[in-house]
């Protein structure tokens, strides 16, 4: 039984500091790159719109 537990105990941290790592290592760039490309995006089409209706 205490084998169990301990294994139980080890087996979560393992899972949750390899997902951790893959999220915070692979979020901030993906955040980063996407926000920046909606606003620039945005930016580009505004002007745009005007002189199409005018």
């Amino acid at each position: 039984m205490e084998e169990d537990s301990l294994e139980d105990s080890n087996l979560p941290p393992q899972v949750w500091h390899s997902e951790m790592t893959v999220s915070v290592t692979g979020e901030p760039p993906s955040a980063v790159e996407e926000e920046g490309t909606p606003k620039e995006t945005d930016v580009e089409i505004i002007p745009e719109i005007p002189e199409i209706l005018e």
